[in-house]
């Protein structure tokens, strides 16, 4: 599943003497844990020991890779604090990783409206479509690496253009390293309304 740090968490029972190591969290619980948990177990202790956005990201990769039922999600969340099942109630398994998890959740909790895993002709599929002509691509560094890559997202972004599309790509210092910026940088764009306006296609 897609993790947003690489960090080692450990779940032990209450009165389990656990040595302390750096870079190393210890969660707890009044039960001894499996050794080897079930997917819906681990996503489960995540969505408890984290924070919502953490667990959302770990439950809609979850959802994504198949490892969990959309029906499940209920299940997963129904004791959690309610800001969390607020959170979490907005799990899709249409997000391919926490970049964009992150992201469609920033527009979310700003009450912008966002689809996921939008199918543009000529263009493809792109991660997020924001209003009605905002493209919005989060660009992991391992698949947009090469020069066929990036050449690739290049036309991509020149075919949504004649389409009447604006595309924003942000890459995973965008979303992880400088978010507090980044956020700043799309609420700007916002600000000028222009994702609201149907596409125009270009005449060409």
């Amino acid at each position: 599943m897609w993790v947003p740090h690489r960090d080692l968490h450990i779940l032990t029972r209450r009165n389990q003497a656990i040595v302390k190591a750096r870079n190393v969290t210890v969660h707890r619980r009044r039960h001894a844990p499996d050794l080897i948990p079930t997917p819906w177990d681990a996503v489960h202790q995540v969505l408890r020991f984290h924070d919502a956005e953490t667990g959302l990201m770990v439950l809609e990769s979850a959802l994504n890779m198949g490892l969990i039922e959309v029906a499940e999600v209920e299940a997963l969340i129904r004791d959690l604090p309610y800001k969390k099942q607020r959170v979490l109630g907005w799990a899709t398994e249409h997000s391919q990783s926490g970049l964009e998890t992150r992201v469609r959740l920033f527009f979310l909790s700003n009450r912008i409206p966002v689809r996921p895993q939008v199918q543009i002709p000529t263009v493809g599929w792109v991660d997020m479509v924001v209003g009605s002509s905002l493209i919005v691509e989060c660009n992991g560094d391992f698949a947009h690496s090469t020069r066929e890559q990036r050449n690739r997202d290049y036309m991509r972004i020149q075919r949504a253009r004649m389409l009447g599309y604006e595309t924003v790509s942000l890459s995973y210092s965008q979303i992880f390293e400088h978010w507090e910026e980044t956020q700043a940088y799309i609420l700007a764009l916002i600000r000028e309304r222009k994702h609201l306006k149907p596409p125009v296609p270009l005449v060409g």
